[in-house]
């Protein structure tokens, strides 16, 4: 089987890219719009472009041997109280939900604009691996693991039972109720809202590094 290589290659792989970064600005616009089920495609688009395994190499992977080190916007850490505190403790963050939404009559909607102000520097691999979401009792979940659960459990790639204990946790978790109004508080579907985040963080880091018309 012939392989692509030098100009046709670059060719090749540019086009696979602008297919996929089209694909997340599609369904983070749906999602935004209140369609939670856009979810799943927006982590099977991260996947491909992030994700790698011992037999497959991501996407960004082949355009930039680098890209873990691309730079792309993270909400910055909460950070544990740093006061003197009483012999015998220590300050844990229990919770941290780094979700942006709006709140309207008809429901809790993500908010696709960034808050610069609430974000740092950061680099793709450590926006990838590092706790993000932290859940009293639950602990954290990585982006990765958030992206995972939808691609290879709900429907993105793949419909898996066999669900991780601590995965199935966060489908269950009622941590977060919002709502318009004391009629309509409901739970936050988290691993949703979380892939939806990372969609528009992702996208950010995409049209920052890679510009539309290079």
């Amino acid at each position: 089987m012939a392989k692509l290589s030098g100009e046709n290659k670059k060719q090749y792989l540019r086009e696979r890219f602008e297919e996929q970064r089209l694909f997340l600005s599609k369904s983070i616009k749906e999602f935004v719009s209140g369609d939670l089920a856009e979810a799943v495609r927006i982590a099977i688009t991260i996947r491909v472009l992030v994700h790698e395994t011992g037999s497959s190499k991501s996407l960004l992977g082949q355009l930039t041997p680098n890209y873990l080190d691309l730079k792309i916007l993270d909400r910055a850490p909460v950070r544990e109280e740093t006061h003197e505190l009483p012999h015998g403790t220590q300050s844990v963050v229990v919770m941290s939900v780094p979700i942006s939404v709006k709140m309207k009559a008809e429901g809790v909607f993500l908010n696709p604009d960034l808050d610069v102000e609430a974000y740092q520097a950061s680099i793709l691999g450590k926006w990838w691996g590092r706790h993000s979401l932290i859940l009293p009792g639950l602990g954290g979940f990585s982006r990765k693991e958030i992206v995972r659960g939808l691609a290879d459990k709900e429907g993105g790639a793949h419909v898996d039972t066999d669900i991780n204990p601590k995965y199935q946790q966060l489908l269950d978790s009622k941590s977060l109720q919002l709502g318009w109004n004391q009629e309509a508080v409901s739970p936050l579907n988290l691993s949703r809202f979380m892939a939806g985040q990372a969609g528009v963080e992702l996208l950010d880091c995409l049209d920052k590094n890679f510009p539309r018309n290079a």
